[in-house]
């Protein structure tokens, strides 16, 4: 049904250092300046329109169901319908304690490349106070990018990097971090494989 090509990160200063191969995914990390923690990079192609994969992306109500370790996923606010406000809760291996994020989200459509990107950054809000039932975490940049290629395929790129915060060593942050991306694109593909989640109407006549 597809093909896929991972290479999980983010454009930082460094090296890429390749992690191998899982699963027909290819994964790299980069080491973070300053910190003992390393960022992700990946690409996927996937035989699915960008229209399929985008509705998945911007529907919250089924985020757990592909977002690899996620207990639940909220819209808090939406200021406009590609700007929303999210509380996200992950459920980490035990004996670990559970992480939870607020992150500002923002859609954009670039109709004459046919390229949409999803960027999710870490923000403090009032509306969501911290819990004793969570470290909150940082997401330093999760960012998604979908376009089309000449061949009609879509192209996936996502990049990651997050802080956990609380009394976790960097082995064990790099440790989940390197299984996360390459799980959720898969998870991502096979979810909107499912063909019951509408097509992102902004993307319409890209293919």
């Amino acid at each position: 049904m597809f093909h896929i090509l991972l290479i999980i990160g983010i454009a930082w200063a460094g090296e890429w250092q390749s992690l191998g191969v899982t699963n027909d995914v290819a994964v790299y990390r980069k080491k973070e300046e300053g910190t003992g923690l390393y960022a992700f990079k990946g690409e996927a192609t996937s035989d699915l329109p960008i229209g399929q994969l985008m509705g998945i992306l911007r529907d919250e109500s089924v985020a757990k169901e592909w977002v690899n370790m996620m207990m639940f996923g909220t819209v808090v606010e939406t200021y406009s319908e590609n700007h929303l406000l999210l509380h996200q809760g992950y459920d980490l291996p035990w004996p670990l304690s559970d992480r939870d994020y607020v992150f500002d989200k923002k859609v954009v459509y670039d109709s004459k490349t046919k390229t949409a990107t999803v960027q999710l950054s870490s923000v403090e809000s009032s509306k969501v106070p911290v819990s004793s039932d969570f470290v909150r975490a940082r997401g330093e940049r999760t960012f998604w990018q979908f376009s089309v290629s000449p061949d009609g395929k879509t192209n996936i790129t996502v990049e990651v990097l997050t802080d956990p915060e609380g009394a976790l060593p960097d082995w064990a942050v790099n440790s989940i971090q390197a299984d996360w991306p390459h799980k959720s694109i898969n998870n991502l593909i096979n979810r909107a494989s499912k063909g019951d989640i509408p097509h992102d109407k902004n993307t319409a006549g890209w293919r």
